[in-house]
């Protein structure tokens, strides 16, 4: 009211849907990473996730192979794997879009205003991630 700040309410639209860190992680690893990188150290990024996360868990007192354990883990991250593809597919058009193409709700904008092309970057990174799930015998 009155031109002032009364409250704030942050709402994070990384992946526009509630949900655990899993689709968090994978969100990072199909839209912040390309094929080289995943191939080169997807294992290692998922271990020092898990790590980081089980260090956490102890600084709390907590007990991370009771809360939750590696092999737990492991499974839940194997069934997230096929949403990351349909991540990629949705996503990277648009975390790659080049400024000048990128939608933008000035004015009367109408909902085909936001319609948005893969460029050729995100089609080689898309082909890149269906490449690393073959790899990974999710496909």
């Amino acid at each position: 009211m009155n031109g002032k700040l009364e409250s704030l309410i942050p709402v994070d639209y990384q992946t526009l849907q509630a949900g655990g860190q899993l689709i968090d992680l994978l969100y990072f690893i199909v839209s912040g990473t390309d094929g080289e990188f995943r191939r080169l150290h997807h294992k290692r990024l998922i271990q020092h996730y898990y790590d980081s996360f089980a260090g956490f868990l102890t600084k709390l007192g907590l007990d991370p192979e009771v809360v939750y354990p590696k092999r737990h883990f492991d499974e839940d991250y194997k069934e997230y794997l096929p949403f990351g593809l349909i991540l990629a597919m949705f996503i990277l058009p648009i975390v790659l879009v080049e400024s000048e193409n990128a939608p933008t709700m000035e004015g009367d904008a109408k909902i085909t205003d936001m319609l948005i092309k893969p460029n050729d970057v995100a089609h080689k990174r898309f082909l890149e991630v269906v490449e690393n799930y073959v790899n990974w015998g999710v496909l």
